[in-house]
Parts: structure tokens; sequence; C-alpha cells
């Protein structure tokens, strides 16, 4: 049995007395985080530039976080005034995670595995967070086919900055195009806009 208190004392910069802050750019309130198996802490680079990246784009919109990991995507995203909010993860230790981190922050966060997401009723994700490495997203993107033609902003890290250009091989095949990006030591994040929705909003 592990022990996630003393591994997220160990490993998490600022995690104290159970609970790490999480202080969100535009956002009015401080997040807390309960420790547990979901990933996303703080400690990795890649989390930091999603949520840097996030506040112009999440306010109104219908958000889908693919690998929920711990729900601190999904948290950041309804406490910066998301319209709805949808985690979704293939483990379900991390789905109990998550949901018990929504309701210690007393926000309306839905967190399933892919295809019990895929049954409900649901408004279509127009924003999709993804913080997972290369493979990871694909598999799991593949497996979310349905929502493909809803997403318009798609706000991802996970990717190391060598393989920034192999990605947007990868990513241009799925009609998105990078609109700006940030880097963290050897991390690349990126916002990626769908060339569909752009074209038919010029039209």
């Amino acid at each position: 049995m592990i022990d996630w208190e003393a591994q997220w004392a160990l490993h998490s910069p600022g995690y104290q007395d159970g609970y790490l802050p999480l202080k969100l750019p535009s956002a009015k309130q401080t997040l807390r985080l309960k420790a547990g198996p979901g990933f996303g802490d703080l400690s990795h680079p890649t989390t930091n530039l999603v949520i840097q990246l996030m506040p112009p784009f999440i306010k109104g919109a219908d958000v889908l976080d693919i690998g929920c990991g711990s729900g601190i995507l999904s948290l950041a995203a309804a406490a910066l005034g998301a319209a709805s909010v949808y985690g979704v993860d293939i483990e379900i230790d991390a789905i109990v995670h998550s949901q018990r981190n929504a309701e210690l922050n007393n926000l309306q966060v839905h967190f399933a595995l892919p295809a019990d997401y895929l049954k409900e009723k649901k408004p279509s994700p127009t924003v999709v967070l993804m913080n997972m490495i290369e493979s990871e997203q694909i598999i799991a993107w593949n497996s979310l086919k349905p929502i493909h033609s809803a997403v318009k902003t798609a706000i991802i890290s996970g990717i190391l900055a060598k393989d920034k250009e192999k990605y947007l091989t990868l990513v241009s095949s799925w009609d998105w195009s990078l609109a700006k990006e940030l880097q963290e030591g050897e991390w690349f994040g990126g916002v990626f806009l769908n060339r569909s929705h752009l074209l038919s909003s010029k039209s």
C-alpha cells in the first residue's frame, strides 16, 4: 500500500498539513489538492505549462480534461469560469482522487472513465486539455472520436521540446494548428486551434 501523503510531502512543492495549495492566474480562489494516486501536483513542468496557457480560453467553454489524474486541470478550468467541465481517466483510482478534490473545493466537475463519458448526455466539449506523452495522447484522442468535430481548442503538454516538430506533424493530421506555445526546461506546451472551425468562422 502506497503512502500517498508521504509521497506528496516528499515530491510536491508547497504540500503541507495534508494539502497542496494551488493559486491560479486569473482565478479568485486558491484551490487545494489532497494527496492521492492521480498525476498532477505542480511538481512537473508540464502541469504548469497547461495552467499558464489556459486562462484566455476557458471562461464560458465546455471543457474536457483527457487524462485528468488528480483533477488539477479540471478544477482549474472550473475555477476559471468554464461553463461545464468533465474529466476522464483510464484509472478508477484517479477518478476517485479527482472527485475528492472537486468536493474539497466545492467545484462542479464530472469525472468518469472514457467509455462512461461517451455514454452520458453532456455538452460537447469546445476545449480539451491533455497533459500526457505523445503515445498516450494518440491512444486517448483516438478513443474519443465522437467528440472530435466539436473541439475548437486543445491545450496540451507532455511533449519534449526536442520532439516538437514531430508532434506538430502528428496534430496537423488531427486538423490542429499551433496558435501559442510556451517552454519550461525541456518541455513544450501549446494551444492548438481546430482548422475546420477557423475556416467555418471565416466563411
